[in-house]
This record gives structure tokens, sequence and C-alpha cells, in this order.
């Protein structure tokens, strides 16, 4: 029986010490979270730790999770450097309660450049509502609006939107869309109230939807030097379904800008006698984009047009998109938070495993004492018996 004493106290032991030790196993999130932090009018900053100030620049210095930027300070950039802004609950059907969450960065001032951020499962990945913000070199996915911009002269450029239900939202006027990856999106553009637009430069891939205008046209609307790469199971017009959103007759400015147009990666399959015009790169036939209301491209491109890769700082863990013009892009998830245990926790872990260790031992001892005397009792108080 002391026996079986013995090794079920000893069992007890190795659980509790495989359990410590799991716990010791199990990572500790270096990010913080759950909070807004607020870059104050004063250019303080309040709600956390981890973004540094160096005059009028503020750096993101760890990954942040559940943890929206707030920007109340005009004339700074904000630079991500390669970290994660991670969205508690990723996004779900539009006006959906409880499938959304908020926005990543909320820009309530101006001339802010936000750039070099990681940013996943928000509602909105960046928001624009004052004028003249920059947003740039940003690799945003998995939102219902990767950027949302409703003011004016904004710069969208370089980055990488993708998975989204809308990757460029526009409401209001003179915004440049240039140089950006825009891919595996339902919508790629919605815009609708606005003049003044100017999408070029980017490489446009994948979208369920290319361009959707709210049933509004916009005014003074360019296109041109963009890449349409239509995959498989995508088309960039679809009369039927009504795949760039216009509605109703008639002629609509071209897709140009009155020299050179945008790369279609289906115009040699759909004009299989166009050539090029005296090597200049442009087709002569224009490619029609859509009837009812008509739209052209009246000089299409031959070959693809050069965007820029996005490239982001060594701090971050995702890998830099490369995404070349004229391949399909393929999407880029964000890199995971990066784990880590301070100082302190590795201490108290330590002292637990001892205290446990130790325990276990004494407890072996007094076992092994406690029989030993029963023994020697018992031995005893039989000697005085013949």
């Amino acid at each position: 029986m002391n026996k079986n004493m013995n090794l079920k106290v000893v069992f007890v032991c190795v659980f509790v010490f495989v359990c410590l030790v799991s716990l010791a196993g199990m990572p500790s999130v270096k990010s913080q979270s759950a909070g807004a932090i607020f870059i104050n009018s004063d250019g303080s900053v309040s709600g956390a730790t981890n973004i540094q100030r160096d005059g009028n620049l503020y750096r993101l210095t760890a990954n942040l999770y559940d943890s929206p930027i707030v920007v109340l300070r005009n004339n700074i950039v904000i630079d991500g450097e390669g970290f994660v802004l991670q969205g508690a609950g990723g996004w779900g059907p539009p006006g959906v309660a409880g499938l959304e969450a908020t926005s990543a960065i909320n820009l309530t001032c101006s001339n802010v450049t936000v750039r070099n951020f990681i940013i996943n499962g928000w509602e909105v990945g960046i928001l624009g509502s004052y004028n003249g913000n920059t947003i740039t070199n940003n690799n945003i996915t998995a939102t219902e609006r990767a950027t949302a911009i409703y003011a004016d002269n904004y710069n969208v450029t370089g980055n990488y939107l993708a998975n989204s239900i809308y990757g460029v939202r526009i409401q209001v006027n003179n915004n440049s869309i240039q140089q950006n990856q825009i891919v595996n999106n339902y919508y790629g553009f919605l815009i609708s109230y606005s003049s003044g637009v100017t999408i070029a430069g980017n490489n446009i891939a994948n979208n369920n939807i290319a361009v959707n205008t709210d049933n509004m046209p916009p005014s003074n609307f360019q296109i041109y030097l963009n890449n349409f790469i239509i995959g498989a199971n995508a088309t960039i017009v679809s009369v039927t379904s009504d795949a760039l959103g216009f509605g109703g007759g008639g002629t609509l400015s071209p897709w140009d800008n009155g020299t050179i147009g945008n790369y279609w990666s289906d115009y040699t399959t759909k004009y299989s006698n166009a050539t090029e015009i005296d090597h200049t790169g442009i087709g002569d036939t224009p490619y029609l984009i859509r009837v009812n209301p008509t739209i052209i491209d009246r000089y299409p491109l031959i070959t693809p047009v050069s965007v820029q890769s996005i490239t982001l700082p060594s701090s971050s863990s995702s890998p830099s998109q490369t995404t070349s013009p004229s391949s399909m892009p393929s999407p880029s998830p964000a890199s995971s938070p990066s784990w880590s245990y301070s100082m302190l926790e590795l201490i108290t872990l330590t002292a637990v495993l001892v205290i446990a260790m130790a325990s276990c031992m004494a407890v072996l001892v007094f076992r092994k004492r406690g029989v030993s005397t029963s023994r020697n009792a018992s031995a005893k108080s039989n000697s005085q018996f013949p």
C-alpha cells in the first residue's frame, strides 16, 4: 500500500511539473491591445507606449491588436515601420451589426502621411475625412474598405490593397490613386459624387468589379496607364451584371488621357488583328470597355505598365509585395504578432518550477520518514508481546 502511495505521489509531482512546463511554453503577446490610441492635437500620444515621437515623426514600435489609432494633429508623418495593426473581429457583410470593427487609422486632420503599416481585419483600413493627406506604402487586407476617402486632395500611392469588399472608396474631389496593387477585392474602386479623380499606374487585377461609380458617373474622371488583369472567372465589363456600375445609355468619357490608355490582359484575344502603331506601344484598335453607356479606351497599350513593388521595413515579418504587372497576383496575409517573454516572466516561471520540484521532493521525503516511523513503532509494539 505504501509503495502504491509513493507511486501516486510521484505521478502527481510529474503531472504538476509537466503542466508547469506546458505553461512556460505558452506565448505571451508582445503587442498592446484593447483601447484606442490618440495622437493629440498638441502632439502628445495617449493610450499606448509603443509609439515613439521624434518631432513631427511618429513611429510604431510593436504590433497592435484591436487598438485603432485616431490622429488629431496636422502636419505629421506616421510610420508603421512594418508592424501590424490587427483588428479584433475581422469584417463581415456591409451593414450587418456586430460583424464589423472600426477604422484601424482615422485621419481627423490634414497634411498627414501614413506609411509602412500592415493592416488586417478592420471595417476600414485607413479612413480619411479631412483634406490633404497621403497614404503610401501600406499593406491593407481583409477589410470592408481598405481605404475610405471622404475628403479632397488625397494621394494614395504605392499600397497593396487586397481581399476586401472595396479596395478604394472615394467620395469627393481631386484625389489621386497611383502605383497601387489593387487585387482580389469585390470592388476595386467605388466612386461617388466626385470630380477630378485620377487613377493612373495601378495594377488592377482579379477584382469581381473593377470600378463602380455608385450609379453616378464622376466628372473629370481620368483613368490611364493601368494594368487591367482579367482572371479566369472575372471580367472587366459585363452589361448583364453591370460590372462597372453605370446605368442608362449614352457615351461617357474615354478611359485614357488623350494620348495613352491602359493595358488590358485580353486585348490581343479580343482584337486578334490589332497591331502596334509605329512602335508606340499603342494598339491600332480602340478597346471597347462597355456599351450602354459606351466607354472606350482609344489608346490601349500592347504591353503591361511597370507598377512599383511594395517594400516594407525590415521589422515586418511579412514578405514584400512584388507582383509583376503581367502576372496574376495572390493575396499576402498580414504577419502574425510577435511573441516574447520579459525577464520578469522568465524569473517567475523559473521560481515556480523550482518550488514545485522542491515541494514534490519534500512530500516524498516526509512520506518515506512517515513510513519508516510507522514501521519502527509497529516493530516496537510487537516486541512487547511474546
